[in-house]
């Protein structure tokens, strides 16, 4: 072999190979490759097996539907089933209410970001504006997140420096969406005030991630019904014991009389 040419030995490739890996040897660089293959395929297939429960959910929904009532029907009295029932119907309502909500929040911020970026002429406004609204559904942390993706596409399309003056009008525009607007139309509708809308999230998103955040609300509402129902039922039987011994007294008084 000419003296130029420089000898190439397998030992020298997988030392190379080892140096940008790690250490890792071959074998471990392919499990590696066929766990990421492998967790793709699991991700894909978990999104297709939602996909197909929620179809036949809808297909069997009748049925599902008339099987809970007779499994209530057996196991608790009319009156217990009847409340259970109220209760059902009520966390029903609150996430249709929710969703309702959070639609309009997200039309109000994405229509709002959306002329905010056209003024700072961003390329794509419009696009970030949909996608602000979208990420909305998600509370007060959504929005935050949306807005730090829009901040970071302005510094990639037209440069640092308006970015960093543009994330100052969107934080704030962010800001007052999330602490004003938006527990604004939460409290609205769920009679609940903005600090415990703005707990109630936080905990969710602590205990359960992203769908604690997302169901938080609803089952809040549906909590504060029931605690409030409790709340009457007790002054009530108060206000009744209370009268009952203001007969019992006037009784008294009118039998000495």
């Amino acid at each position: 072999m000419p003296e130029f040419i420089p000898s190439i030995y397998i030992d020298d490739i997988f030392a190379i190979i080892r140096g940008y890996t790690d250490g890792s040897t071959p074998g471990d660089i392919v499990a590696s490759v066929f766990a990421g293959f492998g967790g793709a395929f699991a991700g894909v297939f978990r999104t297709f097996l939602t996909i197909v429960s929620s179809i036949y959910l809808l297909i069997e929904m009748e049925r599902l539907h008339a099987f809970t009532l007779r499994l209530l029907g057996a196991v608790f009295s009319d009156k217990n089933k009847a409340t259970i029932l109220k209760y059902c119907g009520k966390l029903n309502f609150n996430f249709r209410q929710y969703i309702y909500v959070q639609t309009i929040d997200g039309l109000i911020l994405g229509s709002l970001m959306t002329g905010l970026l056209l003024l700072f002429r961003s390329p794509h406004a419009i696009t970030l504006g949909i996608m602000l609204g979208i990420v909305n559904y998600i509370p007060y942390f959504g929005s935050i997140f949306g807005t730090l993706i829009a901040a970071i596409v302005m510094a990639f399309t037209q440069g640092l420096g308006t970015a960093a003056f543009a994330s100052i009008f969107m934080f704030g525009l962010q800001q007052l969406d999330g602490n004003v607007i938006q527990p604004k139309l939460m409290g609205g509708s769920f009679s609940l005030s903005p600090l415990l809308v703005i707990i109630s999230v936080t905990i969710g998103g602590a205990y359960a991630g992203m769908l604690g955040m997302l169901v938080a609300i609803p089952i809040v509402a549906l909590l504060k019904d029931i605690l409030d129902s409790f709340i009457e039922y007790r002054e009530e039987q108060k206000l009744a014991m209370v009268n009952m011994e203001e007969d019992e007294t006037a009784e008294e008084e009118a039998t000495w009389l």
